[in-house]
């Protein structure tokens, strides 16, 4: 493989290892990129599997947050391969926001009023598990209002209402009404208590910046499920930037996920949320529902119990340049229910169990761009029910099932990736609906179970993908009568249209929102 480009700096400080790990994420997918285009495509990927594996191996016991991003590279042979790491946002207020000034005021009052506010979008199922975990302190937390709150005022209040002694962990609730600022500052550590039924609640701005948010081991005596959350409702907003988040979530609600931005539709929102350069492990999900151009980069994600990332009707959504490894029991992002025009780049993804990135419900044109997905126990991205989504330039190694999914979901474009080694089909196709088209540009396909199954694909548009190291297996399901039109020309020099029946005219030339659409 071609040598350095550019070598990125080996005195890294601890401050600069957020931006680093988004540049090491790029790194990667640019290895994998560049090797397949300049050299024969299984000995680069064979060396692209050698090199995860040490990667994968060396966070096995967890986040790398001891080590400086160079000193990882260069331990795995990377650290002379760079590109553009997701640019990182500006921590000065977003013109949108609201200012605070001042200190809030504090008051005891009943969290259930919270909770109603919540339930009103998002249910009340699990808020009996909170209340329960109060004891016999009932439903007081701590109240804030009108000014800027700090940990320290936290736990000044905190000291003179709580009957719990001799720790340093918050011991009860507290609620942020929509016209304060919490604000945590490097050297912050926010623990929350399990046993004594600790939560935060923000319906305001939440600023968070080089802090931890942890919770203490000890169940809570009277509601074993209950875990200590963070959640930012109504019309709240969360900027989190180079902490480390764990242990927080609990239940399979969004709302009490551990972390999570679950806004209300009526209520005014005081700016997007960003999420950038943390370390976030042992939480149920980070969630943000409701809320629109939402940025998540450069974080690693740790040993989640459910889906690392939820979108759920958030527009516009940027998520790049995010680690995703250790123990995964689901999809690693989920985007749902109309969370349309979302861009997902420069991701990595270390083993896992389902899809990796799984676009669903209504969550048109999407862009799945330029991700590293390895040795997934499940495929790698899947389009369910959307329309118009396009994945290219990604990179998917050794996954158990399927590479890249398409099912019912017309328009959708899958251009330039690199997809070796899955044990079942490379790409698959199913269940369009009559007159879809699916269109596959520039794609290398390498020894996987098969290369291109469908079940009642409609039309697919074949140009230029690379079949050339897919022998024997080529094609599968209802697409088995046309093994030899691709065996004819297995670098797809001369465009086609294939269907079950055989192959077809080239579709219209299309135009508007969705570019493979057909123009009627």
């Amino acid at each position: 493989m071609r040598a350095a480009i550019c070598t990125l700096s080996r005195n890294h400080a601890q401050s600069d290892r957020a931006t680093a790990w988004r540049a090491m994420v790029a790194c990667c997918v640019f290895l994998g990129m560049h090797a397949t285009a300049n050299a024969a495509p299984q000995a680069s990927l064979d060396t692209l599997r050698s090199q995860l594996t040490a990667l994968d191996s060396s966070l096995s016991q967890g986040p790398a947050t001891d080590r400086t991003l160079t000193e990882i590279l260069s331990q795995h042979g990377l650290d002379n391969l760079s590109e553009a790491a997701p640019p990182r946002l500006s921590a000065h207020p977003d013109p949108r926001h609201r200012v605070f000034a001042g200190p809030a005021a504090v008051e005891v009052v009943d969290f259930r009023i919270a909770l109603a506010i919540l339930a009103q979008s998002y249910d009340g199922k699990d808020n009996g598990d909170v209340i329960l975990a109060q004891g016999d302190r009932g439903s007081q937390a701590l109240s804030f209002r009108g000014g800027v709150v700090t940990l320290n005022d936290i736990r000044s209040a905190a000291a003179r209402l709580s009957r719990a002694s001799g720790t340093q962990a918050l011991t009860i609730p507290v609620v942020l009404w929509e016209d304060t600022l919490l604000r945590l500052v490097p050297g912050d550590d926010l623990v929350l208590s399990r046993a004594h039924g600790a939560f935060v609640m923000s319906f305001g701005r939440v600023e968070i910046t080089g802090a931890s948010l942890s919770v203490t081991e000890d169940a809570n005596p009277l509601s074993s499920e209950f875990v200590p959350f963070l959640t930012v409702g109504g019309g709240g907003s969360l900027a989190l930037r180079d902490s480390r988040v764990s242990g927080l979530g609990f239940g399979w609600t969004e709302k009490f996920s551990g972390l999570s931005v679950v806004s209300h539709p009526f209520m005014p929102s005081l700016g997007p949320s960003v999420i950038e350069g943390n370390v976030i492990e042992d939480i149920v999900t980070l969630v943000l529902s409701g809320t629109s151009d939402a940025h998540v980069t450069g974080n690693q994600f740790h040993n989640v119990r459910d889906n690392a990332l939820r979108l759920t009707r958030a527009p516009r959504a940027q998520v790049a340049g995010n680690l995703f490894h250790g123990e995964a029991p689901t999809n690693a992002i989920r985007l749902l229910d109309r969370s349309n025009d979302a861009h997902l780049a420069g991701n990595v993804f270390l083993g896992g169990t389902r899809a990796a990135i799984l676009v669903r419900g209504g969550s048109d044109r999407v862009q799945v761009a330029g991700n590293l997905l390895w040795r997934r126990d499940g495929a790698a991205i899947k389009f369910l029910n959307t329309a118009c989504g396009r994945a290219s330039g990604n990179i998917a190694l050794d996954g158990r099932q399927k590479g890249i999914e398409v099912r019912k979901s017309p328009g959708t474009v899958l251009s330039g990736n690199t997809i070796g080694g899955v044990h079942s089909s490379g790409i698959w196709i199913s269940d369009q609906p009559d007159g879809a088209v699916t269109r596959l540009s520039d794609n290398v396909l390498v020894r996987n179970g098969s290369g291109l199954a469908t079940a009642t694909a409609a039309r697919i548009v074949l140009d230029g993908n690379d079949l050339s190291q897919q022998l024997p297996r080529l094609v599968d399901g209802d697409l088995n009568p046309q093994n030899a039109v691709l065996i004819a020309d297995l670098r797809g020099q001369t465009p086609l249209t294939l269907t079950a029946g055989g192959t077809g005219p080239m579709p219209f030339a299309q135009a508007g929102p969705c570019q493979t659409e057909d123009r009627r």
